[in-house]
């Protein structure tokens, strides 16, 4: 806003006078005003027009004047819109604190309209052919934002992508200030010189701010497809850092939108369910605040629920951990860091949002290529489960292969006569195994079921008791099936393999931080994709102890009462599945 400024005419005539152009009384050399219309006045109509903002000290006209919404403050037109905003649903303004962004229209609203606006509890799910997602121009398009062409030599999916860069200020910069400077920068980098849409928007964010981080924002960039999505994500990142000093907090997050219209309930079980057996693998390429933080939570179904599915509705319900769909964007499935409900309340995509926020374009490219594979992949699968139900009359997922081979029973292949044998040798009463030999052989036996490789004699019961458990695995597949599975291009394999190790040589990293990502995860499990099923790869041996360990030494209870047994994981489990040991070099160990 520019400042009025008082001009004291200086005049030599001690005698001159003039009329006032407000109220037309003469005036002397004394009285002269003018304001930077060139409007001379005497003090007094000038006092009379004119006042201090309570904003930030500019003088306005009382006809500039923008007064709160609770009437007390007087603001300039610049700083009222930087802090209130108008209310789409009751035609009110309301500071930016006490509004409600919808995500389905893109609307503000206040506390009240946002409610009824959302009170709904049902859900639309329209499903697009996967061509319609691959051709569609509902979003960037070479046309409306002057781009030569799209293009898919980085990113190879042809799904829109869009992006969400929560970032700090290093001033105080207005986020129109912000945008204006991202607007041009982009409109000078598109082949068209014509004014073309940059389709993007810098928002209030209050989440970002505060204590010693005070100023910030959210640049929201429409979706993309294909290279022009990183060629953007260059400008506007370096765009962001030269003009605004900005920076990363750990308050700030990175959020990526994928299309997923083309989604049914078997398409998103499978996202669900690959993405809870790679999930150790995401955290622990990510600082490890993010595995614990509250806005991008784990995967929080059980597999043991899946048998349930059978349609749309089932999956709703599982999603929701048996509650219910609630049209409101602060439903708590938002903040996992999988998020179906952007896509269920908002027709937004699936929002992955694990990542921590960043200004560097390499991770926010490899991010997308990662995770546009896993979404095209899981379509694929997604498909192909629709298919065997279909062909073979199965009604529940139960049946299928895909479900059977995440049981205990099926994950481990074993002869069920020996198992007896073993079983009926624990159970004498009468001191139980006397012959040393034998029970060496038989608990060689079971180390090999399990993978389990090492010299040591491990304790049979909790072994036994194990393999011959019914429920599903807490299995994380190896990160050699992950890249297998959706065919992660090679580029992007390596900067996550040299992702884990720039995290392991962070000194702000605990020493025990692949562990604590993998500590949840009994098996390791490579991905079958012509048969749909999972197959063992190796299992945390360091759950079961041996024969010689205090565990057991020391137990005042028995032996017995191992079974249950289940100790803290240990780096040599992870060694092979997790990382390449050769690049990781015992950090580990630390």
């Amino acid at each position: 806003m520019t400042e009025h400024r008082r001009e004291v005419q200086e005049v030599d005539d001690t005698d001159f006078t003039a009329p006032c152009d407000s109220c037309s009384v003469d005036m002397t050399e004394a009285d002269v005003v003018s304001d930077e219309m060139g409007n001379d006045m005497c003090q007094d109509c000038y006092d009379e027009n004119y006042s201090n903002s309570d904003c930030c000290g500019c003088e306005l006209h009382n006809d500039e004047i923008m007064h709160t919404p609770s009437g007390d403050e007087a603001y300039c037109e610049d700083c009222y819109h930087d802090n209130i905003t108008y209310c789409e649903g009751c035609s009110t303004d309301y500071w930016n604190d006490d509004m409600h962004y919808s995500e389905t229209d893109g609307e503000y609203y206040c506390e009240q309209c946002y409610d009824e606006y959302h009170q709904s509890s049902s859900y639309e799910w329209n499903v697009y052919s996967n061509s319609f997602i691959k051709e569609n121009r509902d979003f960037a398009t070479p046309d409306k934002c002057g781009y030569r062409s799209d293009t898919f030599n980085l990113i190879k999916s042809r799904r829109y992508q869009g992006i969400e860069i929560e970032t700090n200020y290093g001033g105080d910069w207005t986020n129109s200030f912000v945008y204006d400077k991202i607007h041009n920068k982009l409109q000078n980098s598109r082949y068209s010189n014509s004014e073309t849409s940059t389709m993007f928007n810098v928002v209030y964010d209050g989440s970002v701010n505060g204590g010693d981080n005070p100023y910030g924002g959210e640049v929201v960039v429409s979706p993309r497809r294909g290279d022009v999505l990183f060629k953007d994500m260059l400008t506007i990142t370096e765009t962001l850092k030269s003009s605004v000093d900005a920076y990363i907090s750990r308050k700030c997050g990175y959020h990526l939108h994928i299309d997923t219209r083309d989604y049914d309930w078997q398409h998103f079980l499978m996202l669900v369910i690959m993405t809870k057996m790679i999930e150790p693998h995401i955290y622990s390429w990510l600082p490890s605040s993010r595995r614990t933080s509250n806005w991008c939570k784990p995967v929080s179904q059980s597999i043991n629920d899946l048998r349930y599915i059978c349609d749309r509705d089932s999956f709703i319900e599982y999603y929701y951990d048996n509650g219910h769909f609630t049209n409101d964007k602060y439903n708590d499935k938002r903040y996992q860091g999988l998020n179906l409900h952007s896509h269920f309340q908002a027709n937004q995509g699936v929002e992955i949002r694990y990542h921590s926020g960043t200004l560097n374009a390499d991770k926010m490219l490899h991010w997308s290529i990662f995770w546009s594979q896993v979404v095209d992949k899981c379509y694929d699968l997604g498909t192909q489960l629709a298919d065997e139900m279909r062909e073979r009359n199965i009604h529940d997922l139960y049946d299928t292969s895909l479900f059977k081979s995440l049981l205990t029973k099926n994950v481990i292949k074993y002869e069920k006569d020996r198992i007896s044998d073993i079983s009926d040798r624990v159970q004498v009463h009468d001191g139980a195994y006397t012959n040393i030999s034998q029970y060496k052989k038989d608990s060689k036996y079971l180390k090999d079921l399990l993978g389990i490789k090492s010299d040591k004699v491990y304790l049979i019961e909790p072994m036994l008791r194990f393999i011959k458990q019914n429920r599903y695995t807490k299995a994380t597949m190896t990160i050699d099936s992950l890249f297998d599975t959706f065919e992660i291009p090679v580029l992007t394999q390596e900067f996550y393999k040299e992702r884990l190790v720039e995290i392991m040589d962070n000194p702000n990293t605990p020493a025990r931080h692949i562990i604590d990502c993998f500590n949840n995860s009994d098996y390791f499990v490579q991905f079958d994709k012509d048969n749909m099923s999972f197959k063992l790869a190796g299992i945390m041996s360091s759950m079961f102890p041996t024969i010689d360990d205090d565990v057991v030494k020391y137990n005042p209870y028995g032996q017995n009462n191992m079974a249950y047994i289940s100790k803290d994981k240990e780096p040599y489990d992870i060694d092979g599945f997790a990382f390449n040991p050769v690049s990781i070099e015992g950090s580990l160990e630390a």
